[in-house]
């Protein structure tokens, strides 16, 4: 191997490591309908080298001029695809509200703030009783009547002294 032509010769015939290139093959794997994905692969074979304009439009029955139009459509397309784009979700453009659904939230939200303050009420009430009692149209002390219960609780203690 000292002769440098048979040093590229056998560098031109070495295997490759990998997967073999697949080539406008690829559109076969695609989704897409049978006759687009015909379509696609004849124009990638144009442009690898493959077949020629006349012979692509001859399988796909198409003149010149419409081979043309698909392939700069493809490629179009194709740049459009590839284009960066804006990390993330796109955002949602924001939709106008029905005006029930915003009647709906604004009796949602009072609703709400009523069943806040009548729980403030309920702990008000178990904490500080003596603000709940109602007061009395007379002047003057009142007197209450005295509990039978409260009555025998006193008499056992005076019992037990």
């Amino acid at each position: 191997m000292s002769d440098p032509d048979e040093k590229i010769r056998f560098m031109e015939t070495t295997v490759t490591r990998g997967r073999p290139p697949e080539g406008p093959n690829l559109a076969e794997r695609l989704d897409g309908p049978e006759d687009d994905r015909k379509r696609l692969r004849v124009i990638l074979e144009t442009i690898a080298g493959q077949r020629t304009v006349a012979g692509a439009c001859e399988e796909l029955g198409i003149g010149a001029a419409r081979f043309h139009e698909l392939r700069t459509q493809a490629l179009q397309a194709a740049l459009e695809g590839i284009a960066p784009r804006a990390s993330g979700r796109p955002a949602r453009p924001e939709e106008s509200p029905d005006p029930k659904i915003a009647q709906l939230e604004e009796k949602v939200r009072d609703l709400d703030l009523e069943l806040r303050a009548s729980h403030v009420r309920e702990q008000i009430a178990l904490t500080m009783p003596h603000l709940l009692k109602p007061e009395s149209s007379e002047p003057g002390p009142q007197k209450k009547k005295p509990s039978k219960v409260l009555d025998k609780i006193k008499k056992d203690r005076k019992r037990r002294r």
